[in-house]
C-alpha cells in the first residue's frame, strides 16, 4: 500500500479527534526526521479538510 492510499484510508475511517491525535504523536516522535514528520502531517491535513485541523495544527 502506498502512502497516498494510506492517507485516503485514514481520512475515511478515523474521526477527526483520532487524526489530531496521530498528528500530535507524529510531531512528538523522536525517531522520525523533521522531513518525515512534515510529510506525514501535511498528508493528513490534506486528506482531512473536513476536520478543520489545518488552523489548529498551525497554531500548535
Amino acid at each position: 500500500m502506498d502512502i497516498a492510499m494510506f492517507a485516503v484510508l485514514i481520512a475515511t475511517l478515523l474521526p477527526c479527534s483520532d487524526v489530531q491525535g496521530i498528528i500530535d504523536t507524529v510531531r512528538g516522535d523522536r525517531y522520525l526526521t523533521e522531513e518525515t514528520k512534515t510529510e506525514i502531517v501535511e498528508m493528513l491535513l490534506k486528506e482531512t479538510p473536513e476536520c478543520e485541523l489545518n488552523e489548529r495544527s498551525e497554531n500548535t
